[in-house]
């Protein structure tokens, strides 16, 4: 695979990128010249990942409430971000999701399990504190004995609150902290190099595990929302998200227009997540 379809001009969505926003994939490592408080060591992936033509990758959206019933449930739009640039990069996305499911977690884990029918590039679990985690590691133990090659990366709020806890478990192999679009097109990237060491400690917002420890780089600032593409509905069963707001319309779903928040509510976990941060959509997107 050529240094060339794996280069990713990244200045304008991070402030810790080079001067030139380019980051080199396929190189023999990952080249990131300037990144802020990165020396970049070389280090052995935990898996023997096999570089291959694969261009595959998983998400998975753990059911986050014991009972949610199948229709009218909460889009997955953190996925779905996650997703858009991968999509547009021209990888192949699959998206599932436990909360439109049945809710018999061990039929729902395995039915989910068998729709994968080839081991994906690395499996993406985005979630929240609580019973996400439990659902969760239930598929990523029946995900691991079914695909050991490909790596497991955990990421949302829990991840970002709690990522050396997080990294502490078997079934986590990488958390990304913080948004993730980037950080996680970052990381696939780096899976698809033609060595065998990849320079992950110049991945901003990744952490990892160096020597059985768990490692955190540095934050990944926070995108401009007109820069992310466009969510790809086309992953989901958009009926299975269709809800009836009487306040609104009786056909309303979700969609993402902004990220972060510019305040510092002591109860919230967005000043954690985004870092008292915020963009949004303009009104030409």
């Amino acid at each position: 695979m050529s240094t060339e379809t794996l280069t990713s001009k990244v200045a304008h969505i991070d402030s810790n990128a080079s001067a030139d926003g380019t980051y080199v994939h396929g190189s023999g490592a990952l080249k990131a010249d300037g990144v802020t408080g990165n020396e970049g060591k070389f280090f052995k992936l935990p898996h023997a990942w096999a570089v291959t033509d694969n261009r595959d990758v998983c998400l998975l959206f753990p059911r986050h409430q014991i009972s949610v019933g199948t229709k009218g449930a909460m889009v997955p739009m953190a996925l779905l971000s996650i997703a858009a640039p991968l999509k547009e990069e021209g990888y192949n996305v699959q998206l599932l999701d436990g909360n439109i499911m049945s809710g018999d977690v061990e039929a729902d884990v395995e039915t989910m399990l068998s729709a994968v029918k080839t081991p994906p590039l690395a499996l993406g679990i985005s979630s929240m504190t609580g019973y996400q985690i439990w659902y969760g590691l239930k598929f990523a133990r029946a995900f691991r004995r079914k695909f050991p090659g490909s790596p497991i990366v955990w990421g949302g709020m829990h991840a970002t609150l709690l990522a050396d806890q997080t990294l502490s478990h078997a079934c986590v192999d990488y958390v990304v902290v913080g948004p993730g679009e980037w950080t996680f097109m970052d990381f696939i990237h780096a899976l698809e190099s033609d060595e065998k060491f990849l320079r992950y400690e110049q991945i901003p917002g990744l952490g990892f595990k160096r020597d059985g420890k768990p490692t955190v780089n540095v934050d990944r600032k926070i995108t401009k929302m007109d820069l992310v593409p466009s969510s790809p509905y086309e992953l989901i069963d958009v009926e299975a998200y269709v809800k009836d707001l009487w306040y609104i319309n009786t056909r309303t779903i979700s969609y993402i227009s902004s990220q972060g928040c510019p305040f510092r509510c002591t109860f919230c976990t967005d000043v954690i997540m985004n870092k008292k941060r915020w963009s949004g959509l303009s009104s030409i997107r």
